[in-house]
């Protein structure tokens, strides 16, 4: 009898964005973010050529379903070639709005589980040869998370050596993509953006973190989190 082939989880492997990524607007979904970002550990360092992610590694790296892994992934692959992330360019007179899709090329094979896909020439110089300015952080942080929300909180956080974030809510709306009816009522924000994502990132990758509101009038307009791992977290 034959073995079956050891599946290698990709969660062991490095994240590594630059900051204007991280604070930019990456228009994913969760599942197409766990596939782009699978896609950028398992490229390193050569953005150039085709990326094969399995559906095996999928499932193992993100804790899904076997038996759903390439549905998901075949469903995410359709919507990348249309995915792009936007970022906000200051300069003297004003500020220059960018979008960049993240893939130049998509594919799916329906016998072999798998999807390819290529990131587009645009969006490389972002990626490659990173010295400075980036974030790093390993995919495993992100595997039993369920939220894209908290997802983009962990990698604000991670920017940070600080441990704390203070950040406006017109920027912290722009980056989570919150939803116009959210933007209306900052208490939207608070209970279904800020507060779940902090619960999900306590419990999946041991953070204490605290947050607070600063005022300008009635209107809440800045954000403050304050935090660090939990030195326990890792026991059980």
């Amino acid at each position: 009898m034959v073995a079956n082939p050891v599946v290698k989880s990709l969660s062991g492997k490095d994240i590594k964005i630059p900051h204007s990524i991280t604070q930019s607007a990456q228009g994913l979904s969760l599942t197409e973010k766990r596939l782009v970002f699978a896609a950028v550990a398992k490229a390193g360092k050569n953005f150039e050529d085709e990326i094969i992610i399995t559906a095996a590694e999928y499932a193992a790296t993100f804790e899904v379903d076997a038996d759903h892994a390439y549905e998901q992934l075949k469903a995410a692959a359709k919507n990348l070639r249309k995915r792009y992330f936007t970022l906000h360019e200051k300069h003297r007179k004003g500020v220059m709005k960018w979008e960049i899709n993240w893939m130049s090329k998509v594919g799916y094979e329906d016998g072999a589980g798998r999807v390819g896909l290529r990131f587009g020439e645009d969006i490389r110089p972002y990626l490659e040869n990173l010295k400075r300015k980036f974030t790093l952080y390993k995919l495993k942080q992100a595997g039993a998370i369920r939220s894209v929300y908290s997802w983009r909180l962990l990698e604000l956080m991670e920017q940070q050596s600080s441990g704390v974030i203070n950040i406006s809510v017109k920027d912290f709306c722009f980056i989570m993509e919150a939803p116009e009816a959210y933007k209306a009522n900052f208490k939207n924000v608070r209970v279904f953006i800020i507060e779940p994502a902090i619960k999900e990132l306590e419990k999946t990758d041991g953070w204490n973190i605290e947050v607070s509101y600063t005022k300008l009038g009635r209107k809440v307009d800045k954000i403050t989190f304050k935090f660090e791992k939990d030195p326990q977290g890792n026991l059980f």
